[in-house]
């Protein structure tokens, strides 16, 4: 299933250099296979490159469960560091929206955030998990049903994939 690739094989020099710094720096996991079961979602990239004429056949192959709290640990302390840096307090927030995986860890992190469940908006009842699709469609969703973010209010993104890579970000809405 898991294709090796061998950095000294390769005739791309820049794939070459890829390749010997991530043997360096990560003990070249580059498109190698992982020994421990670790979490993750194992598709695509360059081990399974998507599309193409004979490209393998794409299954999302999750190795090991991720601990139930990853997110209502990671997204509050995410949260407070993004106000921290654009220099606003938690409760400037006037709308957020989270990775549509689970409603008990949303109102969980709304809650540890002093924000009322009023100040975000839930989809996941409608389509189920639509991966880096859900936050768009949750904004997008409360738009299209009146309940959106006005011009001038302070929209937030908090979203993790595949439960260890988060990210926040922060916007005012123009309309």
């Amino acid at each position: 299933m898991w294709r090796e690739l061998d950095r000294d094989a390769t005739p791309d020099p820049a794939l070459h250099e890829v390749l010997k710094l991530a043997e360096r720096d990560f003990g070249g996991a580059v498109g190698k296979p992982i020994a421990d079961p670790a979490p993750g979602v194992f598709t695509g990239g360059t081990v399974a490159p998507v599309g193409g004429e004979g490209s393998p056949r794409q299954v999302l192959e999750i190795r090991k469960r991720f601990p139930p709290d990853t997110n209502n640990l990671g997204w509050p302390p995410l949260v407070r560091a993004l106000m921290e840096k654009i220099r606003r307090p938690v409760s400037a927030i006037d709308r957020i929206y989270f990775t549509q995986l689970n409603a008990r860890t949303i109102e969980y992190v709304m809650a540890d955030l002093g924000l009322p469940l009023s100040k975000t908006h839930m989809i996941m009842d409608k389509w189920g998990y639509t991966g880096s699709a859900c936050m768009p469609m949750a904004l997008d969703d409360a738009v299209e049903g009146s309940i959106g973010p006005q011009p001038g209010e302070l929209v937030i993104f908090c979203g993790s994939g595949a439960g260890y890579t988060m990210a926040a970000a922060a916007f005012v809405w123009t309309g």
